[in-house]
C-alpha cells in the first residue's frame, strides 16, 4: 500500500487481470507462497523488496543503538556467498564497511556442476570467491572490506566436505588481500567440541594442536603490505532486483542470474582483468569499459544513466537486458524498452535450451540461452549459424554499445578481448586455473591447480600457491 497507494495501481503494476488475480482489499494480499499455481512474478519481486527493506530497517535499529550507547566505534556486518535474499547495497548503507564469510570449498559444492566440483574440490574455484570479494568491495564504492570468517580447512555443512589441498588456506588469504580485503579473520580458532559444527575445522584441532590451516597461516609473510585500493577501468554492473526477477522465471533449467553474471566475470578474470562490481545505478564516470551481464529491470531513469555513461565508456550488455519494467511487466514495445535507441535493436526470439542441447554462433558453441535481434540502425557482428534462429543477429554493435545475446564463454571472450584491445586495456594470457590481481604496487599471481604451471614470461608457479610481484620483483609468500 505504501508503494502503490491504490489497489488499482497495484493491480495494474502486477498485471493482475491475468488469471483473475485482481485484489479488492489490501487484506487479501498474502506472501507469494502456497499459491495454487506459479506465483505472480511481480508479486514475488515486491515481496523480496518488502523483506529486504525489513532486514535493512531492523539492522539500522541495531546500528543506531550501538552508535548511541557506544559512540566512536566502527560497525560492520558479515554477509555470505552469492546470497540473494536481500539487497546488500541497501543493507550496507548504515555500516562503516562490510564484511563477509569466505568458504571456498563449500561454495564449490553449492554452485558448480558435478564435473567442476571434482576439479575444484580441494582448492576452490578461482573465480567464485574472487567475485564475492569484488562484490563486497564495491558495496560502498571501492571501500576496503573484511573477511570476517575465512575457512581454515574443511567445513561441515556442504554435501561433501573435503580437506583443502596443501597451500589452499594461504592461497585464499593472499587472494582476499589482492582483491582489496583489509582484514582476514579465520573461522575458527579451535575446532568446536560440541554442537552442530563440531566437525568444522579450525586453526587448531580439538586437542589445541595446530591443524593444517593453522600451520599455513603461521607461516605466512604478509606483514608490511599496504592496504591500497584496487584500481581498474572495468566495471561489472549488478542489481539484486534483477536477480530476484530473473530467478523467478529462468525459463531454462540451468539458467540463473548468478550463472549469467559469472559467465562474463569469469571471462574478464581469465583475461587478467581486475573488475569493480558496482550497482546498476552507480556513478560510472571512472570507467572505460562497463559490462552489464544481466540487467532485466529497466526504468526510464536507469536507461538515461546508461545512455549518459555510453558517452565516455564502452558498454556491453548480456542476454535479457531490459526485458522488464521496474514492476516486472514486459515493456509494451518489447525488449529492450527504453534502451532501444542505445542498443540499436529489438528482441526477435529467445530460446531456453535444455541441458545437453545447443546451437552455434560460427565456431562458438551456445548453451542454456540464445536470443536474437533485429538491428535498428546498428550492425550484427555475429549471427546464429544453425537452429531456429539461424541467420539472425546474436551480437549487435551500436556505436559505443555491444549486446551479446548468447550464453557462450568463447563468444563472450572473443567480443570482450576485441573491445579491451580497442581501449588499450592490456590483457594477460593466463594458463587455465591461474589468476592475477593488482592492488596498488603489488601484483599477486595465484595458481589454483593441483599441478605446477609456467607463466608466459617463464615464471614457475607451484601447485596451489601464489607469488607476489612488487616493483618488478617476484617473491613467494
Amino acid at each position: 500500500e505504501a508503494r502503490y497507494g491504490t489497489l488499482e495501481a497495484l493491480n495494474e503494476a502486477w498485471g493482475n487481470v491475468f488469471w483473475s488475480q485482481e485484489y479488492t482489499d489490501w487484506v487479501q494480499i498474502d506472501p507469494p507462497n502456497l499459491t495454487v499455481a506459479q506465483p505472480n512474478p511481480s508479486h514475488v519481486l515486491d515481496f523480496y523488496r518488502f523483506a529486504s527493506d525489513e532486514i535493512a530497517a531492523f539492522q539500522e535499529e541495531q546500528v543506531e543503538i550501538l552508535r548511541r550507547l557506544s559512540p566512536g566505534r566502527w560497525v560492520t556486518h558479515n554477509f555470505m556467498m552469492h546470497f540473494k535474499d536481500f539487497d546488500h547495497y541497501r543493507a550496507a548503507e548504515c555500516l562503516d564497511f562490510v564484511s563477509w564469510d569466505s568458504y571456498p570449498l563449500g561454495q564449490v559444492e553449492r554452485y558448480l556442476p558435478e564435473e567442476e566440483k571434482v576439479r575444484w574440490a580441494r582448492t576452490g574455484h578461482p573465480d567464485l570467491i574472487s567475485f564475492n570479494h569484488d562484490l563486497y568491495r564495491g558495496l560502498k564504492g571501492r571501500r576496503g572490506f573484511w573477511v570476517m570468517e575465512q575457512g581454515a580447512g574443511q567445513v561441515n555443512w556442504a554435501p561433501s566436505n573435503c580437506i583443502p589441498a596443501t597451500g589452499a588456506v594461504a592461497l585464499w588469504t593472499a587472494q582476499a588481500y589482492a582483491h582489496g580485503c583489509d582484514v582476514v579473520s579465520y573461522f575458527r580458532w579451535r575446532a568446536a567440541t560440541v554442537a552442530q559444527e563440531l566437525m568444522h575445522s579450525g586453526l587448531l584441532r580439538h586437542d589445541e594442536t595446530l591443524d593444517r590451516g593453522g600451520e599455513e597461516v603461521a607461516a605466512l609473510e604478509l606483514s608490511g603490505r599496504p592496504n591500497d585500493d584496487v584500481q581498474t577501468p572495468v566495471a561489472l554492473l549488478h542489481d539484486y532486483e534483477s536477480l530476484w526477477i530473473y530467478d523467478e522465471q529462468p525459463h531454462s533449467a540451468e539458467a540463473s542470474y548468478w550463472r549469467q553474471m559469472m559467465l562474463f566475470y569469469g571471462v574478464l578474470r581469465s583475461l587478467g582483468i581486475d573488475v569493480d562490481i558496482r550497482h546498476a545505478d552507480a556513478d560510472l564516470s571512472d570507467y572505460r569499459l562497463v559490462v552489464a551481464p544481466a540487467l532485466q529491470l529497466m526504468s526510464d531513469e536507469r536507461a538515461r544513466r546508461l545512455t549518459e555513461a555510453a558517452r565516455t565508456a564502452r558498454l556491453v550488455f548480456g542476454p535479457r537486458t531490459a526485458y522488464r519494467t521496474p514492476t516486472g511487466r514486459v515493456h509494451e514495445d518489447g525488449q529492450p524498452g527504453p534502451l532501444r535507441d542505445l542498443l540499436g535493436l529489438r528482441l526477435l526470439n529467445f530460446d531456453g535450451l535444455r541441458p545437453g542441447f545447443g546451437v552455434r554462433v560460427g565456431e562458438h558453441a551456445v548453451e542454456t540461452w540464445a536470443e536474437s535481434y533485429e538491428q535498428v540502425g546498428s550492425e550484427a557482428t555475429f549471427t546464429y549459424t544453425d537452429g531456429p534462429l539461424v541467420g539472425q543477429a546474436a551480437v549487435v554493435q551500436n556505436g559505443n554499445v555491444t549486446t551479446i545475446g548468447a550464453w557462450s564463454e568463447s563468444l563472450v571472450k572473443e567480443v570482450l578481448t576485441g573491445l579491451l584491445g580497442e581501449l588499450d586495456i592490456p590483457t594477460t594470457e593466463l594458463p587455465d586455473g591461474v589468476r592475477v590481481t593488482r592492488r596498488g604496487a603489488i601484483t599477486t599471481w595465484m595458481n589454483f591447480n593441483l599441478e605446477p604451471v609456467t607463466l608466459a614470461d617463464g615464471t614457475a608457479l607451484g601447485p596451489v600457491s601464489f607469488q607476489q610481484r612488487t616493483d618488478g620483483s617476484m617473491a613467494r609468500s
